[in-house]
């Protein structure tokens, strides 16, 4: 086709369809440049989107998980508290229980150190009382022959020794012996308690300290130290019981002879003031009296004393 032979309305025809067809070239690019502009940033939000829902649900489950941890933490110190509260009732029962048993043992600690204390007591009480016996025997023997050697002076001198009868008065000097005799039985009657009062509380102190053991560990002082009280308050009276009971049977027996020693031993053969007006067999009261005289200190003294020599 000749474009020289075209008329100008022609050409300006078909300049203004090519004008008209590029710039509908022209807006199909931008049509499709925008549509893919448009899906690419859509597929951006889709894609963000779903990062984001992904994202959420870790964070749900991260939740959940510490909602779980939170709940056994909670439990746990839940148990936590309750072991500490059975602990501490534990413990309560425990210090009781040792407390009990601190009681019990610190209470049969007391019973074997008062039997242990009684018993070193009982020994000594009666290893006083034996001794006490002894020097009272020493004592007794001595006090039947100053009473023998005061009746040997008493008994009267054989005559035409040349001594005069009348001289003096025999019948006062042997009531002066004799009265003498008894002051000095019953001064030693006398002295008899005091002299047992002064051996068993000079002998008791040694027996409770002997008794008492070596010094004990620090448990059983404390202990001790609980208990003191109740031994002090029981010691005592048992104590003077054993007393009682170990010098009762030495003083009475003592005290017998010095009696019956007293009641017996009268000079000149007179009878005890009991038979003033006899002797109970119907003989006067001077009658043997010489025989009387050297009779009774030998019955008196008994095994201590031979019978006096004649003459």
């Amino acid at each position: 086709m000749d474009l020289q032979s075209l008329a100008p309305s022609d050409l300006t025809f078909l300049a203004a369809s090519a004008a008209a067809a590029l710039a509908c070239l022209f807006l199909g690019w931008r049509l499709s440049t925008r549509e893919r502009t448009e899906r690419a940033r859509a597929e951006d939000q889709a894609r963000r989107l779903e990062a984001a829902d992904t994202a959420i649900a870790e964070l749900r489950e991260r939740l959940s998980v510490l909602a779980g941890l939170e709940a056994a933490q909670a439990g746990q110190e839940a148990r936590l508290a309750a072991l500490e509260d059975a602990a501490a009732g534990t413990e309560g029962t425990a210090d009781a229980r040792l407390d009990e048993r601190m009681d019990a043992a610190a209470a049969e600690a007391a019973e074997t150190v008062a039997e242990m204390v009684m018993e070193q007591a009982r020994a000594e009480i009666a290893r006083a009382g034996e001794e006490l016996a002894g020097t009272l025997r020493a004592e007794l023997v001595a006090a039947e022959a100053e009473l023998r050697r005061a009746m040997e002076e008493l008994r009267p001198a054989p005559a035409g020794d040349g001594d005069d009868p009348a001289a003096g008065d025999p019948a006062g000097r042997a009531a002066e012996q004799a009265e003498a005799a008894r002051a000095a039985v019953a001064a030693l009657q006398a002295e008899l308690p005091d002299r047992v009062a002064a051996a068993c509380d000079a002998a008791l102190p040694d027996a409770i300290a002997a008794a008492l053991p070596a010094p004990l560990e620090a448990g059983v002082a404390a202990a001790l130290e609980r208990i003191e009280a109740r031994i002090a308050a029981s010691l005592p009276a048992r104590i003077e019981t054993e007393l009682e009971r170990a010098a009762a049977p030495a003083l009475e027996a003592f005290r017998t002879r010095l009696a019956a020693a007293a009641r017996a031993m009268l000079p000149d053969g007179r009878p005890a003031p009991v038979a003033a007006e006899g002797q109970g067999d119907g003989r006067p009261a001077g009658e043997d009296g010489e025989q009387e005289a050297d009779s009774r200190p030998a019955r008196l003294l008994g095994s201590h004393v031979g019978p006096p020599p004649p003459g």
